[in-house]
């Protein structure tokens, strides 16, 4: 909504509060003259709630022995501070601490200070967001609904040490390590995964039913299991959407987009929804029917997709038998279609709104 303020035309207050808590005769001028339609692009709050996986693994040790990692990986000492010209002070350590244990820790607290620092400018900088909490590796964030796709993706390219607005891979790739103005920078890389929760909350939502909502999300994706996104979409009816996405798939899935749009992108997501929820198919009957319905129904609306190109996404993921299991549900291929019309529904409504303002 920043652009928004921006804007030279003057606005009243929206409806934001329920009508029982303002007097009718202070709203009456706003009820004449307000542009119908115009409270579309603020209809709808998103929150982001994320953190590492596995994080306490981390701090133990478990999973350095687990993955045959070397500790000294993110070890911010003076020699690697110096190679990598960091131009920052080592952590400092009592003596009267374990070597062993002590160090490890700060060494986790300092690269996530540094995560953070990179996580204000891409979110309020680069993207239209607003940083609510970050601490070590948890992280709150709030924005609108233009959001909800291309900072859901930065966030995990910045995480993995992928191209996002702010950085980049290093000429010669080191897992860990990303250039950020000219200068190498540590961030958490590959080794480590991160699940976050996405809440898209429409206007009047509580906001203990928001925060619930949100907390939900995060939960299902360590529930089911972890390196995950999930997108609750609440609705004031009281009904909800909800899709959990492994990251690979997120990826994938969410940047595609129609070849052919006549008359709009949501006509032909709709039409891909109502083939599917017309649909009545076990996909355990036979494996390989499901996979070549698919494969007709988005060659009919123009998708460029196919399953030979999600199977091959799998294949170079190492957990790609539990996420076989995640495509193999045809309920998760609705949830999917469901959510990417109604993105595009609100990005139609939000195309008439800006129409009105010219």
């Amino acid at each position: 909504m920043p652009r928004v303020d921006r804007n030279p035309q003057q606005f009243a207050h929206p409806r934001a509060l329920e009508r029982r808590n303002i007097v009718d005769e202070y709203v009456a001028d706003w009820e004449e003259f307000r542009p119908q339609g115009w409270e579309s692009p603020i209809e709808w709050t998103v929150g982001w709630r994320g953190d590492g996986d596995k994080m306490g693994e981390w701090l133990s040790g478990k999973q350095y022995t687990e993955k045959r990692l070397n500790w000294a990986q993110w070890h911010l000492d003076s020699d690697l501070i110096q190679q990598h010209q960091l131009n920052i002070q080592p952590p400092q350590v009592p003596n009267r601490f374990k070597k062993m244990d002590l160090p490890h820790i700060l060494d986790l607290s300092v690269l996530f200070s540094y995560w953070n620092q990179l996580l204000y400018p891409l979110t309020e900088e680069h993207h239209d967001g607003k940083v609510i909490f970050a601490g070590g590796d948890d992280f709150l964030l709030l924005g609108p609904l233009t959001e909800v796709i291309p900072l859901t993706s930065d966030l995990h390219h910045l995480w993995m040490g992928e191209p996002t607005p702010l950085t980049s891979p290093l000429e010669e790739e080191s897992d860990g390590w990303v250039n950020y103005q000219d200068q190498i920078y540590p961030i958490p890389g590959k080794q480590m995964s991160f699940s976050l929760g996405v809440v898209i909350a429409q206007r009047r939502i509580p906001q203990s039913l928001w925060h619930r909502g949100l907390n939900d999300a995060y939960k299902q994706t360590k529930n089911q299991g972890r390196n995950r996104v999930c997108v609750r979409v609440l609705f004031n009816s009281g009904q909800a959407l909800e899709w959990v996405c492994p990251w690979p798939l997120w990826h994938c899935l969410m940047a595609v987009e129609p070849v052919e749009t006549a008359p709009t992108p949501l006509n032909v997501w709709e039409k891909l929804l109502a083939y599917l929820e017309g649909t009545h198919f076990s996909w355990d009957s036979s494996p390989s029917q499901p996979s070549k319905l698919l494969d007709t129904l988005w060659q009919s609306v123009g998708l460029p997709l196919s399953w030979q190109k999600i199977q091959t996404l799998l294949n170079q993921q190492s957990d790609r038998r539990n996420l076989n299991e995640v495509v193999g549900s045809w309920i998760w291929w609705q949830n999917w279609i469901s959510l990417r019309a109604f993105l595009a529904r609100q990005q139609r409504e939000r195309e008439k709104w800006l129409e009105k303002l010219k």
